[in-house]
């Protein structure tokens, strides 16, 4: 057991066994044989570079090392019955070699003691390489310094420090072989010879072979050193067989150990092979290539180093080079402080300018919290979404100012036509007032028909003031839109000035203004003036542009025609020249076109239900426009009176009970067109057609008022007289229903302006220009009196559909709008059925073919003015040769050629 003892101090030891004095072969044998199995060590720690540094489980060291013990033991039973053990002779041990074995057991306990040592330095080194992994590949140690003495050693260290016997156990073991060892003989000097010699946990199967075979040369010499006598050959032959089982059960013993540390090793790979995936695999396995080929190299030259050498000049080598590699580690090891002394200041450089920028972050934060930057930011919010919305705001209305129909002037004549009449009824029935001419100082309100002298405190007198601006207000504003319409969208308003159909309610725009703005000083002046010409105008064009359509005159025409005759009335206040001109135009047209509409809207049932209601306007508004004949033109108090009523007894009076035979002949024609009509009227959708119902019975009531006080006036009838009740009643009849129509009507076309001007348009089959369409090639046919198809003129128009701006701003054909001027929108099986009808009948009756006509095709004098062609084809809308910006292809519905194909739509303003 002694001899175990001393085997395993010599194992855990990395020293090589003393020389001493006693420089024996025994003891430069195991010199060479450490050296040899230190050499053994680094290889076996160069192929397992990649786990030399693991911490090894404590239970499979410890096993390891108690079977080491164990088969120790067993050695020693064997040992008993060698050779070397029969014999009894008592030898005295050398004082020198007893001395030189003390000496062997202290230095091994003082280099465990500085291995213990050396070893926590190392695991402090395995800490920070855990912290930083490129520690260890960056911070090699230097050349010359073998990587096994830092690396097989601090293996080895490590199991032993993980085995159960440490410091303590081997001094105790040193103690009972030092007490054992006086009752030995030299023979277990040979038996520690061999456990040292030739076991060794980490040595591998060929390094045995040959280790066996030097063994034995160096072993004969070792016998007849300690044995002066010698051997017989029977016991030369027992004690080899003897160590042939040892060898044996040695080898069997490290394959045994060889196994179990290659599983324990790849389990220990297989739990730090995902550990830093991304960065190990990368990175340290490359530097780990490196560290493998520098410990080869080192490996390579320490084992060279100790096979040159030999007795006692490997001791003196060993020495050289074990100072040389202890002042290599020094340098190597204050270099890796520096570098780590380095890194620590980049870190702590890049921790404080994290902290900075965390209280940078800090402090921004806090200043953002401040309420003066909370409330900038919420108004900079809220003005960003108010501008938005703004935006939105102002696209929409201008889609909206763009896209109105102009029958929105039909419902503005028809507001201010109610402020008047309701105005001169309060006038007429408050007892304060009195009827002066328009040129005296005592006309408070100068407003046809009549004038009147009130007061001006009457409650009545106010509320009727007030209502009659508050009308005047609204269908200013009206008026107002139709201008803004021209600026912002007037390829629209050019292309309704191009049809008759759509062109119609034009002159109630003019209608509207001079009604607004008379008596409102320069100002209104100037704007009466304006518009009195632009309706003088319009009279022109429309009448021209009927002669190129060959259409007959029809109540349609009316607004823009006979309805002059209220701008004449408004002109005469500042001009009563213009204005008596302005008149007898009116009165002209009334009388030429009046029997010829009253006989076709008799006769026609094609012609539809609003545009039959107007009828009753043309002599209304011949008999209003009559009244100024009432008045003087000379701002004379008293003139003349008794010549001024003969002559207005003689001629105007007889003209007011005619145009008021017209007025009555006109209402009746009107209700009987609805009556007989109103089976396919009804059933028709509420469009912008229905406006026409409104100023044309507001109309009639302001000339029954205006016949009321002609008669008043100049007749010689009693104001109690039945006929004078009966005008009264039928006055107030008609100004009641045509006030109640009038808020109806006026209060849903409001109600569906806009979906009337907010158009999609994405969905629908874009319908043909109007010269691609099937009617333009009969567009010239003309009408007749009785005729049993509808206008060649509405045909094309419900065919092309009306021009619209989409919310893109591009302007775009459709036929969602349900209206094209007084017409209601047809549907494409009506329109198919009126067309085939209207074929038939030119097929029948053809027409003859003109050219240069100023239908469409055909008018072209706007050419010069850059307007794209007005007229001509229309190709204003429709070019084919360039695009404008907002311009893009549409399909297009089935046209006269009878394909469908797509154009482009150009946008020229």
């Amino acid at each position: 057991m002694t001899t175990n003892n001393a085997s395993y101090k010599q194992q855990t030891s990395h020293e090589p066994p003393s020389n001493g004095n006693n420089g024996g072969p025994a003891n430069n044998l195991a010199q060479h044989d450490y050296y040899h199995s230190r050499g053994d060590h680094r290889h076996h720690n160069h192929s397992n570079a990649d786990n030399s540094h693991d911490d090894q489980d404590d239970s499979d060291d410890s096993s390891s090392y108690s079977n080491s013990d164990e088969e120790s033991d067993e050695d020693d039973d064997n040992n008993t019955s060698s050779p070397y053990n029969t014999t009894e002779e008592n030898e005295e041990t050398d004082p020198a070699t007893s001395s030189n074995h003390d000496t062997n057991d202290i230095h091994i306990i003082n280099h465990h003691s500085r291995d213990m040592d050396h070893l926590k330095d190392k695991e402090q080194d395995d800490d920070d390489e855990d912290d930083e992994p490129h520690e260890r590949t960056s911070l090699l140690p230097p050349s010359g310094i073998s990587t096994n003495e830092y690396g097989a050693d601090e293996t080895l260290f490590k199991t032993q420090r993980i085995s159960n016997t440490g410091a303590n156990s081997i001094a105790g073991a040193l103690l009972n072989h030092q007490g054992n060892r006086s009752n030995k003989n030299n023979r277990n000097n040979d038996h520690h010879y061999y456990n040292n010699s030739h076991y060794h946990p980490n040595q591998h199967e060929n390094n045995n072979n040959t280790l066996s075979s030097s063994t034995n040369n160096k072993r004969d010499k070792r016998n007849k050193h300690h044995h002066p006598k010698h051997r017989s050959s029977s016991n030369r032959d027992h004690h080899h067989r003897s160590y042939e089982q040892r060898e044996r059960k040695n080898k069997e013993m490290e394959k045994k150990w060889e196994e179990k540390r290659r599983k324990f090793k790849k389990s220990k790979k297989n739990k730090k092979k995902h550990k830093d995936q991304k960065y190990y695999r990368h990175n340290h396995h490359h530097h780990r290539g490196r560290q493998r080929h520098r410990d080869m190299q080192y490996s390579r030259r320490y084992t060279s180093s100790d096979s040159a050498t030999s007795g006692s000049s490997s001791t003196t080598s060993d020495s050289s080079d074990s100072s040389s590699s202890s002042y290599d580690y020094k340098r190597w090891a204050k270099k890796k402080a520096l570098k780590l002394e380095r890194e620590r200041a980049k870190l702590i450089a890049q921790w404080k300018e994290e902290a900075r920028l965390e209280a940078e972050a800090i402090r921004r934060e806090e200043e953002a919290r401040r309420w003066y930057n909370r409330f900038g930011r919420w108004t900079k919010a809220e003005l960003q979404i108010f501008t938005e919305k703004f935006k939105k705001f102002l696209s929409k209305t201008e889609t909206f100012i763009s896209n109105l129909p102009l029958t929105i002037g039909a419902v503005a004549l028809a507001i201010v036509t109610l402020g008047v009449v309701w105005f001169k009824f309060a006038e007429e029935n408050i007892d304060s007032c009195e009827p002066v001419h328009f040129h005296s100082p005592q006309c408070t309100f100068p407003e046809f028909p009549g004038c009147f002298d009130c007061d001006l405190d009457n409650k009545w007198y106010k509320i009727a003031v007030n209502f009659h601006y508050v009308c005047s207000t609204l269908s200013g504003i009206l008026a107002i839109s139709f201008f803004a319409k021209i600026l912002l969208a007037r390829r629209v308003v050019i292309d309704e000035m191009s049809s008759p159909t759509t062109s119609s309610p034009a002159g109630l725009i003019c209608m509207t203004m001079v009604c607004v703005f008379a008596g409102r000083g320069w100002v209104g002046q100037v704007l009466v003036s304006l518009a009195a010409t632009m309706h003088l105008c319009l009279v022109i064009w429309y009448i021209y542009m009927a002669l190129a359509y060959h259409i007959l005159p029809e109540p349609s025409w009316y607004p823009n025609t006979v309805g002059v005759g209220l701008s004449a009335v408004k002109t005469w206040l500042y001009y009563p020249l213009p204005g008596h001109f302005l008149m007898a135009i009116s009165l002209s047209l009334n009388f030429f076109f009046f029997p010829i509409s009253l006989i076709r809207v008799a006769l026609n049932n094609k012609i539809s239900a609003p545009v039959c209601w107007i009828q009753m306007s043309a002599p209304s508004i011949s008999l209003y426009a009559l009244t100024i004949m009432a008045q003087p033109s000379f701002q004379e108090d008293h003139p003349d009176v008794t010549k001024f009523q003969q002559v207005h007894r003689m001629v105007y009076l007889p003209c007011m009970h005619f145009l008021f035979i017209l007025c009555l002949t006109g209402f009746c024609s009107s209700v009987q067109s609805l009556w007989t009509r109103w089976d396919n009227f009804k059933k028709k959708e509420f469009s912008p057609a229905h406006a026409a119902f409104c100023f044309p019975t507001l109309a009639h009531a302001n000339a029954l008022q205006a016949y009321r006080g002609a008669i008043d006036a100049f007749s010689d009838i009693r104001p109690g007289s039945p006929f004078k009740i009966l005008i009264y009643t039928y006055w107030v009849l008609i100004l009641v229903g045509g006030t109640i129509t009038t808020v109806i009507i006026t209060a849903k076309f409001f109600y569906c302006l806009p979906t009337w001007t907010q158009i999609n348009v994405d969905d629908e089959v874009e319908p043909p220009a109007p010269s691609e369409t099937l009617i333009a090639d009969v567009i010239t046919t003309g009408e007749t009196l009785r005729q049993n198809f509808v206008s060649p003129a509405v045909l094309q128009a419900n065919e092309t559909g009306v021009l619209v701006r989409d919310g893109r701003g591009r302007y775009v054909r459709t036929r969602k709008l349900t209206a094209i001027g007084f017409e209601p929108m047809m549907s494409w099986s009506e329109m198919a059925e009126e067309r085939d009808a209207l074929l038939d009948w030119v097929e029948k009756n053809p027409a003859r073919r003109r050219k240069r006509t100023l239908s469409v095709p055909g008018i072209d004098f706007i050419n010069n003015y850059k307007y794209g062609d007005f007229g001509t084809n229309n190709q204003g809308v429709y070019d084919d040769v360039e695009t404008g910006p907002g311009g893009r292809f549409r399909r297009r519905a089935q046209t006269s050629e009878g394909h469908s194909r797509q154009v482009k739509s150009s946008v020229f303003y």
